[in-house]
């Protein structure tokens, strides 16, 4: 619901969609912050994340269009939103899902066994899939948001 009221507020023209749907979720994320310090903060987050991880599984590439920001770009977003300590367990629950993604449409891309915790570890992983979406898709930025190009 919180993404929908920030349709309302970031309204424009179909060519700037990428960049409003970015500032939507942000707009998301930032009114359910509110309450990550509550009693159910912990639960809101975990929410919140396997809600963005289930949306890799409708794609085989981490693009689902040229209307929305990579599934990558918005991973790293909410993780970062989320001010997790070093060794939570939802950067090991993100990785894991990403693991069961690139099982599941048969991708072949090196999960890196490097960083001193979990969240490095995940921020390493996560640059792995951005390098691998990088290949199936030529980009360019706009305000930091990545755009799918057509291949020639």
């Amino acid at each position: 619901m919180c993404q929908s009221r920030g349709h309302y507020n970031y309204v424009s023209s179909n060519d700037e969609s990428k960049v409003d749907e970015h500032f939507v979720d942000l707009f998301a994320i930032d009114i359910m912050s509110n309450h990550f310090n509550s009693i159910n903060g912990p639960f809101l987050k975990i929410g919140i994340l396997m809600g963005a991880l289930s949306f890799f599984f409708l794609y085989e590439g981490l693009s689902n269009g040229n209307e929305h920001p990579f599934q990558d770009d918005r991973l790293r977003v909410i993780i970062e939103r989320f001010e997790l300590e070093k060794l939570s367990n939802l950067c090991v629950l993100a990785i894991l899902a990403l693991s069961l993604w690139m099982n599941d449409f048969k991708h072949i891309i090196e999960i890196p066994q490097t960083g001193e915790t979990y969240k490095d570890q995940f921020y390493n992983t996560l640059d792995e899939f951005s390098r691998f979406n990088q290949t199936l898709y030529e980009g360019i930025t706009q305000n930091g948001i990545r755009f799918r190009l057509a291949k020639d």
